[in-house]
């Protein structure tokens, strides 16, 4: 039996090739401008997620306040009934 062996990597490597070339062509901006307008738009997204985190901690922490007022004003006996 013959074996078919497709030649992958040439054709990997050719790509990579193109792939550079057409991202030097079309570059929308130099290499140190964009490398800083990424470094914007990640500090950007760092400050949307600690807000969103914040917001998070806030009403987890109202949750667990007003968990802590229903269970804390119960007598031992009556939280088992309520947890049972």
């Amino acid at each position: 039996m013959k074996k078919i062996q497709e030649p992958g990597f040439p054709y990997l490597v050719i790509g990579l090739g193109l792939g550079l070339m057409a991202g030097l062509l079309w570059a929308p901006r130099p290499g140190r401008e964009m490398r800083e307008e990424l470094r914007r738009g990640a500090d950007g997204g760092l400050d949307y997620l600690n807000k969103e985190t914040e917001k998070i901690r806030a009403g987890a922490g109202h949750w667990f306040a007003k968990i802590r007022e229903h269970f804390g004003g119960c007598k031992p006996s009556e939280r088992e009934a309520s947890a049972g």
